[in-house]
């Protein structure tokens, strides 16, 4: 898998850009369960991340010590691996998780919150017909900005960009050109996020996060017949909202509905941020927002 007679920027710029940026910030990875001098990680030249965009991804936040709602990225990933047809090592499982992030944490010496990369991709091999389902794995670590709370002003729809529900719609693939183009709309538009809806005109997601509102005291978000990413806070969120005796319902709803909400917030996993302005539509800050975090 070394090939030292290439910089990484030469031959890996996959994962959508994403793990470039990434791979030129942080010393030490894990690679297949094992501890890696990113300067040294070259992935040979039939990567299939890079090729195809073959692969899944997961972004995890450590923060006050502890890792968030691990199991249910775990969960994600290894059903949207089955989705795939992607064969995880049997050493990959949720205790391997809970040891290996928080060391390779300690190893880069970050402290506070910390966002974890978790990459899985198909081993080489094969055309669009893959000779191949073994998987790989690549975990990387960065210092993470803190933003929950701050409220986003400025959002708009995307007019380019629709989602359609596809069986893996729910997961995050690495073939994440759809929100790239959504993020150059989103620059060009000055906006701090952007609105993707399906093709009929449902709701669907934010740019960056699942997109709740609430209308006379019940929470509502899209359904996942929109296309839209099964983000491990949506899951967190409708569960905790059930359980603490809340009406919370998945819908189709067009912008009608949206804009017509009493109040309007984004889910992610760095948090919950209250969404004050879509297009000239003002809401207030639900006040309530930092007691249903779960």
């Amino acid at each position: 898998m070394f090939i030292n007679n290439y910089k990484i920027n030469d031959i890996f710029t996959p994962l959508t850009l994403k793990l470039y940026k990434w791979l030129n910030f942080y010393m030490k990875a894990i690679f297949d369960r094992h501890v890696i001098d990113l300067e040294k990680f070259n992935p040979d030249q039939d990567n299939r991340a890079f090729l195809y965009g073959d692969g899944l991804f997961e972004t995890i936040i450590f923060f006050n010590g502890q890792i968030r709602y691990l199991q249910d990225h775990y969960e994600r990933i290894t059903e949207g691996c089955n989705m795939l047809s992607l064969v995880l090592p049997e050493y990959f499982n949720l205790d391997y998780l809970a040891r290996q992030l928080p060391a390779l944490i300690r190893n880069n010496q970050l402290s506070g919150t910390v966002r974890i990369k978790l990459l899985v991709w198909r081993k080489s091999g094969g055309l669009y017909e893959p000779t191949r389902m073994e998987a790989h794995h690549l975990i990387l670590t960065s210092k993470a900005e803190d933003r929950i709370g701050q409220d986003i002003r400025r959002v708009g729809f995307s007019t380019r960009i629709f989602n359609h529900p596809t069986p893996w719609s729910a997961y995050k693939t690495q073939s994440s050109l759809p929100y790239v183009l959504a993020g150059i709309e989103k620059k060009e538009k000055k906006l701090d996020d952007i609105i993707i809806t399906d093709s009929p005109g449902n709701i669907s997601e934010l740019l960056y996060s699942n997109i709740f509102w609430i209308k006379n005291d019940k929470f509502y978000t899209p359904s996942l017949e929109t296309g839209c990413i099964r983000g491990v806070m949506r899951t967190c969120l409708i569960r905790k909202l059930k359980e603490s005796g809340f009406s919370l319902q998945e819908i189709l709803a067009g912008r009608d509905i949206l804009l017509d909400a009493d109040y309007v917030f984004s889910a992610n996993v760095s948090g919950l941020r209250p969404v004050t302005g879509i297009e000239d539509h003002i809401f207030n800050e639900y006040p309530d927002l930092r007691l249903i975090l779960p």
